[in-house]
């Protein structure tokens, strides 16, 4: 029935893209991602810059709601973006790769260090800035997201596999525990 609504009004298939400003509205952006079908989201994510947008105790409340609800993530990271959100905020030292928290992170080489978050799920793309353009995003289009979780896939299949036993994990852990003053 939906394939023939599409041959008879080819513009209901067009992108539809809501854009939303400030804290708030990335807060919804990220409330959004717990409504996926899919139980598995993909995210390219800059953990300092999130932070600083929508909030640490907001971040850690998300993070919550989704392993309540079963989502699995599966997150795109660079160290250096890291390195500036343990450097900034002692709670980033949990957002590791964790079973129980349902996350497995890789790293990428740090100069392709992103400046706004993306999550993918479903047919949606969710975008979320850094707190300079101050907005979030969602495109809801079957092909720019299948093409943005084409190249999260190949840049996934890539990426390093850090663990806090590895000497960069480590060396990421020990910082997140000195700025919490932790040992």
């Amino acid at each position: 029935l939906a394939e023939l609504r599409q041959q008879m009004n080819p513009l209901a298939s067009k992108p539809q893209i809501q854009f939303f400003e400030g804290r708030d509205g990335a807060r919804t952006v990220f409330d959004a991602t717990l409504e996926a079908r899919e139980k598995t989201l993909l995210a390219f994510l800059s953990l300092a810059d999130t932070a600083d947008l929508i909030g640490p105790d907001y971040l850690e409340d998300y993070t919550n709601r989704r392993i309540k609800r079963g989502y699995l993530l599966h997150v795109l990271r660079t160290m250096e973006k890291d390195k500036l959100a343990m450097n900034s905020n002692f709670f980033a030292r949990k957002y590791v790769t964790n079973k129980a928290q349902r996350r497995e992170v890789r790293y990428l080489s740090d100069d392709l260090a992103f400046p706004l978050s993306m999550y993918l799920f479903d047919n949606k793309t969710a975008i979320m800035s850094s707190r300079e353009e101050n907005f979030g995003m969602i495109i809801e289009s079957r092909e720019f997201c299948e093409m943005q979780k084409k190249l999260f896939m190949l840049l996934w299949d890539r990426a390093e596999q850090e663990t806090p036993l590895s000497k960069r994990g480590r060396k990421l852990k020990r910082m997140g525990q000195a700025q919490s003053g932790r040992k």
